[in-house]
């Protein structure tokens, strides 16, 4: 699996490269924006570990642009410790985040979580092929979805959660049963759950400051109704 570091500070992406070579994944070194652009273009990237400030770039605007061509894992590392930071990673098409000094084991721990849900979302299904909802429709064996006939990107994080959603519809899920379902990880928090729904519902809600389908269920958690 190649792991792509971009950090600006040199010794932080020998630190973690020093950590994924150990745990049997390959780094792939960038210092800059522009640098991580043309590591992507020559060879294959199975997840992206991405410093929020890169000096004379924002990681937020690198993964912006990753996004319009890729949906490869992204783990922002961020100084910054405002939760409008995190949430604005998330929003805009991060996976995770790690806030700045981290532990490298918990960093190895992250990217294996998400690279098994990236794997799981490429793979074959060999469950019922179409879930339907409403307007969505999700197709487990050629991993898509359209909403109102549009075809909608999502990452495999997405692309879970809408399945789980729409498997247990018109049941409320709970953040905590949604992240062992989902994340299948304790590495994360409710308010992770918290912004990957709203992400949803900017994808698949007519009008997502009101929400129809994919509803809270204040003090207990979501329900997506069929």
């Amino acid at each position: 699996m190649n792991i792509l570091v971009v950090d600006d500070d040199k010794n932080i992406v020998s630190m973690i490269s020093d950590f994924l070579i150990i745990n049997q994944l390959t780094p792939i070194s960038a210092y800059t924006a522009e640098e991580a652009m043309t590591r992507i273009a020559e060879r294959p990237v199975d997840l992206i570990v991405l410093d929020v400030n890169l000096g004379e770039a924002s990681g937020f605007e690198l993964c912006k642009k990753i996004r319009e061509a890729s949906n490869v894992p992204i783990i922002f590392l961020t100084a910054k410790i405002a939760q409008s930071d995190k949430i604005l990673g998330l929003g805009i098409g991060g996976d995770d985040y790690l806030t700045k000094p981290f532990d490298p084991l918990e960093l190895v721990a992250r990217i294996k979580s998400n690279l098994r849900r990236s794997k799981a979302y490429g793979e074959p299904s060999k469950e019922t092929t179409e879930l339907h909802c409403h307007h969505i429709i999700l197709n487990t064996e050629t991993r898509s979805v359209t909403v109102a006939d549009t075809p909608i990107e999502l990452s495999a994080t997405e692309f879970h959660l809408l399945k789980y959603l729409m498997k247990n519809s018109n049941r409320i899920l709970s953040r905590q049963e949604l992240l062992i379902n989902v994340w299948n990880s304790d590495l994360y928090t409710e308010n992770t759950v918290n912004t990957y729904i709203k992400r949803l519902r900017e994808k698949i809600e007519f009008d997502k400051n009101f929400p129809e389908i994919l509803i809270t269920i204040r003090g207990e958690g979501y329900i997506l109704k069929a």
